[in-house]
């Protein structure tokens, strides 16, 4: 079989640290210097530093590559992630789980009944029926957040043979099961979710994604909090103009609890309070922006630390960038992102565990996610690399590292001069309803879809990502990449790749 080579990949420094993505960098120097201070950070451990792995092609000819003879084989892995908490046994036999109460309960509105504290550590759960790929499943809550009232939580959660049901348990209360994901109205995303009821102090919240057949996943438990508690949700309100961020971060502290908000003050429009300048930091904290605009500056000016402990929030904001903004948040614990503005970032997410939700992009120019999490409810309006970036663009684009447990859901972008979906080794993800449409360029093809690497339990589905190319000559091997409703790309005729359609 041949086809034109229009390969584009990048090249980047990857630094990883005991086995595990740490950064990407566009220097050597940067990632040395990211390994000296996650090494440091990590009681002197060896951080490794991976060199560019790829050149930079453009229109090389035509390649030819061997037609897979064989019939589409559905493999299996019983390998378990590192992250995994759940532990396996061979059993065929149904998940064991604590007792359920009220077992066929309704899609939606269903309160939760608190117990009396966390109970002992989750029992195994077995592999359900032939097949031993492990759920999909995150979070759709930002931990350790503060609650009022009745509050909806919720997991976005997929498996290739489909999601059961998932189970919540609150402070080691009842397990109740969510059989239908639907839309929650808190997030306006569609997910299984349960109602916490009004209470007061630290909430632990629990939940197990069950799939009709395959391995169970236990999420980590998830913190909330009830009620008022001024050291744990201190706050900082600003008033209409330009404030220093890096005055406000002098004025924060450590902040290892809870979320210290900075926002504006009450009926102050988010445009008309501006944060500037530098914001890195190295102490520990979690720090929330509500309602405000951040503008960055210049390369080295940006949110962010070599401290992994820190994490980001920003609700209800706008981030403005420009020509030589490289980031917003630069090697952090993790990120996010609610109800929010993105705009001219050359890398809108990257460097930590990501929750983006009810996100516009306006424009990025260069890439969109380089990170790990999820992605729900997000439109990109125009990814273009203009005359700001020398690489071409991609809306997800990972290298050097192996993606496990990511998930896209409802992504769409109607302009995209670049790549849509361009990986390398890949586990345990799935994109559902990811729409991207690539505009071609005189002299240029790009791909919606490009698939490198090694790809184990992968769900594709409802996705418009045409054209598409599984790049056997970049290395591409399937165990269990299900497309389901999605354009057939070039070479979907191998081992391990499933069509549904």
């Amino acid at each position: 079989m041949t086809y034109k080579q229009h390969t584009t990949r990048k090249s980047r420094w990857i630094v990883t640290g005991n086995g595990e993505f740490v950064s990407q960098h566009n220097s050597s120097f940067e990632a040395g210097e990211s390994a000296a201070n996650w090494s440091a950070s990590n009681g002197g451990a060896i951080a490794n530093i991976e060199p560019p792995a790829y050149e930079v092609y453009i229109d090389m000819g035509s390649v030819t590559v061997p037609e897979e003879e064989e019939e589409v084989v559905v493999s299996s892995s019983s390998a378990t992630p590192e992250e995994e908490e759940v532990v396996v046994s061979s059993s065929s036999a149904a998940p064991v789980v604590p007792p359920v109460t009220n077992p066929n309960p309704p899609a939606t509105g269903v309160m939760l009944t608190p117990g009396a504290g966390l109970p002992t550590p989750m029992p195994s759960l077995n592999i359900i029926g032939d097949v031993d790929e492990v759920a999909i499943a995150n979070w759709n809550v930002v931990p350790e957040r503060q609650l009022f009232g009745d509050f909806n939580a919720g997991v976005v959660a997929h498996h290739v043979d489909g999601i059961d049901h998932v189970a919540f348990s609150l402070d080691g209360g009842p397990w109740k099961l969510i059989k239908t994901p639907s839309i929650n109205p808190r997030t306006n995303c569609e997910e299984y979710w349960a109602t916490i009821p009004e209470g007061s102090g630290w909430r632990e919240l629990r939940a197990v994604a069950v799939p009709t057949k395959g391995k169970p996943k236990s999420l980590p438990t998830t913190r909330l909090y009830a009620g008022e508690n001024e050291e744990l949700f201190r706050e900082i309100v600003l008033e209409a103009g330009t404030h220093d961020g890096g005055q406000l971060m002098n004025s924060v502290g450590e902040h290892r609890e809870g979320w210290v908000t900075i926002r504006a003050a009450e009926g102050v429009e988010r445009n008309k309070v501006i944060i500037i300048g530098n914001m890195r930091t190295s102490r520990d904290m979690q720090l929330r922006f509500e309602g405000i605009t951040r503008k960055l500056g210049q390369w080295d000016e940006h949110n962010g630390s070599k401290n992994w402990s820190v994490k980001w929030w920003f609700d209800n904001c706008r981030i403005e960038g420009n020509t030589r903004s490289r980031w917003i948040v630069h090697e952090s614990g993790r990120q996010y992102y609610t109800d929010t503005t993105i705009t001219d970032m050359q890398t809108t997410f990257s460097g930590a565990t990501l929750l983006a939700r009810n996100v516009v992009i306006e424009r990025g120019w260069e890439d969109i996610c380089r990170t790990f999490g999820m992605m729900v409810n997000v439109r990109i309006n125009k990814l273009y690399q203009g005359e700001f970036s020398t690489y071409h663009a991609d809306v997800f684009q990972w290298h050097g590292a192996v993606l496990s447990n990511f998930i896209a859901q409802d992504v769409s972008s109607p302009i995209t001069r670049g790549q849509g979906l361009f990986t390398g080794d890949m586990q345990n993800s799935a994109f559902l309803r990811v729409n991207l449409d690539i505009d071609q360029q005189p002299n240029k093809f790009y791909y919606s879809l490009q698939m490198q690497g090694e790809t184990k339990n992968v769900l594709l589905k409802d996705c418009g990502l045409s054209p598409g190319i599984l790049r056997v000559d970049k290395g591409f091997s399937a165990d269990r990449l299900v497309l389901d409703n999605v354009a057939i790309p070039q070479h979907a005729n191998i081992p391990g790749v499933e069509i549904r359609n």
